[in-house]
């Protein structure tokens, strides 16, 4: 039985050796390795060819920047194996990380979940999915309660079987830069009759500035998001709204909104543009999860003062007093970091 293993990579050249290696290195030794050069400005693609001439089970494929998403699909489409996983290219995994997955019988799932080792300064935290074991996949909501989906819902970590992506045509959404590997993994689990959860935990990701979650996109992307995940996650409303994972990711998705209001990388938000996109925040139906969510911050006493400005219309204080406040936290950001 043959597992690929598809890599997106982009400008990640200081650390795709690292990741390459230790798949190498892996105790499971039936693997394809498919890597992605999203358009990198860096080494990144040299290295990829280098791999790719030195080792039979290393594939290269090269493509324009088009994301994350349309890299992964492109080694959808041009994998080899029965099974699949994703490792992102600034990652690393353990020499068991593969065969860790076998220790399910495959035949009775379609997918196999195992935790994330999360690396934060040194510090290192392995997430606990919750209940360990195979099981008939009869309620996502069931699963959203008792086993942190919307938690963990990387693309890293799981073992998906290709023929069911085959048959459901299964893709990442390319619409969309941030949670496409949750909406994804949302979809399969739509789409099987058995899940595995697996007590092991031999991936590792480390948390920089430069991760995902401390990028800022634009506000219509974190809108277009919403949307998205709100469509995904419909037909089980009325069971998850009150969990705690509901309210986080949506609470987080409209406090990056926010930022990103004020984030304009280009400089040209007029103070029209500002209150439109105030105005479209408040209306958006995932507005009153950013009270939770700001709630759970050492800076809620200051920031639900916005919150509640937003809630009162009063977009013209947000917008004279907000910036300042963000100048302020990324001063105090610097001075913690000398």
């Amino acid at each position: 039985m043959r597992v690929s293993i598809i890599i997106p990579v982009f400008n990640s050249e200081k650390t795709l050796e690292r990741c390459i290696d230790s798949l190498l290195e892996q105790s499971y030794r039936h693997l394809e390795i498919v890597l992605v050069n999203d358009g990198s400005t860096d080494n990144s693609g040299n290295i990829c060819d280098k791999y790719s001439k030195k080792h039979n089970n290393i594939l290269a494929f090269h493509q324009p920047n088009n994301g994350v998403s349309a890299a992964r699909n492109l080694g959808l489409d041009n994998c080899n194996g029965d099974w699949v996983c994703f490792v992102d290219s600034d990652d690393y995994v353990g020499k068991n990380y593969v065969e860790s997955f076998l220790l399910t019988n495959l035949e009775e799932t379609e997918l196999v979940v195992q935790d994330i080792v999360k690396i934060e300064r040194g510090d290192r935290q392995r997430t606990n999915v919750g209940l360990y074991g195979t099981f008939e996949m009869l309620d996502i909501a069931y699963w959203i309660q008792f086993n942190a989906i919307l938690k963990n819902g990387y693309a890293a970590c799981k073992l998906y079987c290709k023929k069911t992506i085959d048959r459901y045509g299964l893709r990442f959404d390319q619409e969309v830069r941030f949670c496409e590997d949750l909406i994804f993994y949302l979809k399969f689990l739509s789409s099987i009759e058995k899940v595995s959860f697996v007590d092991e935990g031999n991936y590792f990701y480390e948390i920089t500035r430069e991760s995902a979650t401390s990028k800022i996109f634009p506000f219509e992307e974190y809108m277009l998001t919403i949307e998205k995940l709100d469509s995904a996650l419909a037909k089980y409303h009325e069971s998850i709204l009150e969990t705690e994972q509901y309210k986080f990711l949506f609470g987080l998705l409209t406090y990056l909104a926010l930022l990103s209001v004020f984030k304009d990388t280009n400089g040209r938000s007029s103070n029209d543009s500002i209150v439109m996109k105030l105005s479209a925040l408040r209306e958006c139906n995932k507005f009153m999860y950013l009270s939770y969510y700001v709630g759970l911050r050492k800076t809620a006493i200051i920031e639900n003062f916005f919150v509640a400005m937003i809630s009162k219309k009063k977009f013209s204080v947000v917008r004279v007093v907000f910036p300042l406040y963000m100048s302020f936290l990324e001063f105090a950001r610097k001075i913690r970091r000398f």
